[in-house]
């Protein structure tokens, strides 16, 4: 029998997965364009 709980959990975790890594492109390019403007190096 397939388990609709399990496939439910994954695909919120995968979910919320992508949600984690949008944010992180979201602030990512919000300190490059702090940094372009202030004049400070970005360190990685």
């Amino acid at each position: 029998m397939f388990d609709f709980d399990y496939f439910e959990k994954a695909q919120a975790k995968r979910e919320k997965k992508k949600e984690s890594q949008n944010l992180q492109k979201t602030w990512y390019t919000t300190c490059i364009y702090l940094c372009k403007n202030t004049g400070t190096e970005v360190i990685r």
